[in-house]
């Protein structure tokens, strides 16, 4: 189950990857939350939104009308994912610097959790020459979280792998943390998938895949896991492409076949398909969860070239979970879309994302323009949200009073967010 050494509190550790497992960290009080998706909650209960600026220290509550109901401070700036979990905690990645992914979008490099009152729970940096955390993290029910992380290849490595690189490559894995001893407990890397061939399905083709304008080749910008069938999806932003992969390996494992996609979607010119790429930059593939509209379908935010949409598709799924051949034409998985009318009236370069709410209706985060807004299943707007000033939004979830996550907090409302002055720390214009 993967590199498995035990978290030396408050002492340094420096680690290379391949080599060691363990990140710096520290950790608190030991604890375990789990954040079950709030399917069931009170009919009158219309949620809070966390508005997390891109440029800014401080994550908000805010009510249906925009009122601050809660604050919570931290040191650095988020690098990009901040969650409310069960007890009001909060799971957030952070920003630090770094001299050798300093180019690569949604670079963190901490996941932390902090308590209701900003104490820190627990915090781990994952940010050395070799690898650094980036972009979106999971949490499962059993207490551990789940990750993106960059690892740097070199351009021989790259080059006997088949991939004509120009320079240093970075590389895309998953790694699974246990905050209670900060061991990684599991692992999952693209770099074991690779193939010369297009028409093998189960993986990443280095020809068809090709090296974009930066060393950061997949950029895998989220990750999310379905409890039910012990699968994760992956959002690929420069293969415009989701994978689905098995969590219910072991390391080992995952390295070999049995790690290999289960299933692939949005783009089918990479892997030899007939049809063309309904996917384009997307952000935030995310199972429905039960008891929801559309439970068990996929939700992505499908940025695009000029103009956005949210798109929810079915996956293929046998009995026996495992998946069928995509189609030739991809859009014949989509379920559901939103789109703008016209369609350029709605567009997000960058970030973003979308939440399947109880009711029905789906909440959608244009982040470059920090505008939340929520719409009905036939695309009424019912609900609009700014943050005043350049308040960029890598994610903005909606949690409710009666779920786990705020059950019997006090939520007065106070004054309105902060104008934000800008995104801040010198991040990439295309996290």
């Amino acid at each position: 189950m993967g590199c498995r050494h035990p978290l030396l509190v408050l002492i340094v550790l420096i680690a290379l990857v391949g080599a060691a497992c363990s990140p710096n960290g520290s950790v608190g009080d030991a604890a375990s939350p789990t954040s079950a998706p709030e399917a069931e909650i009170a009919a009158d209960d219309e949620g809070y939104t966390v508005i997390a600026p891109l440029g800014s220290t401080t994550t908000y509550l805010i009510d249906g009308t925009g009122a601050v109901v809660h604050s919570w401070t931290s040191d650095t700036t988020p690098g990009d994912a901040v969650y409310l979990v069960d007890g009001g905690n909060l799971l957030r990645t952070g920003s630090l610097s770094s001299e050798v992914f300093d180019a690569g979008g949604g670079g963190g490099g901490l996941v932390e959790l902090r308590d209701w009152d900003s104490n820190v729970v627990w915090s781990f940096e994952f940010n050395t020459d070799t690898y650094r955390a980036h972009n979106d993290v999971e949490l499962l029910p059993s207490g551990n979280v789940l990750m993106i992380l960059w690892e740097l290849k070199t351009v021989d490595e790259a080059r006997a792998a088949g991939i004509d690189a120009r320079d240093d490559l970075w590389a895309d894995m998953i790694w699974e943390l246990d905050p209670a001893t900060g061991e990684i407990v599991w692992e999952w890397r693209v770099w074991d998938h690779l193939s010369g061939d297009a028409s093998d399905l189960g993986r990443l083709d280095v020809a068809a895949a090709g090296v974009p304008r930066v060393s950061d080749w997949n950029h895998v910008n989220s990750v999310a896991y379905n409890g039910d069938l012990d699968q994760i999806v992956l959002s690929s932003r420069n293969q415009n492409e989701i994978w689905i992969i098995d969590h219910d390996t072991t390391t080992d494992e995952a390295a070999g076949e049995s790690g290999d996609f289960l299933w692939r979607w949005g783009n089918p010119g990479i892997y030899g398909g007939a049809g063309g790429a309904v996917l384009s930059g997307q952000h935030d593939a995310q199972w429905i969860a039960d008891g929801l509209a559309g439970a068990g379908n996929l939700l992505i935010f499908n940025n695009g070239k000029s103009a956005s949409s949210v798109v929810e598709i079915t996956p293929p799924l046998r009995d026996d979970t495992t998946y069928a051949p995509p189609d030739d034409d991809p859009s014949a998985q989509i379920q559901w879309s939103y789109e703008g009318d016209p369609p350029e009236s709605f567009y997000a370069v960058n970030i973003s994302g979308a939440q399947r709410l109880p009711g029905g209706n789906t909440l959608i985060d244009n982040g470059p323009a920090g505008h939340v807004f929520e719409v009905t299943a036939e695309g009424k707007t019912v609900w609009n949200y700014v943050v005043a000033g350049k308040g960029l939004l890598f994610r903005a979830p909606r949690y409710f009073a009666s779920g786990d996550a705020l059950m019997g907090r006090d939520l007065v409302p106070a004054g309105p967010v902060p104008e934000q002055a800008g995104p801040g720390g010198g991040r990439n214009s295309q996290p």
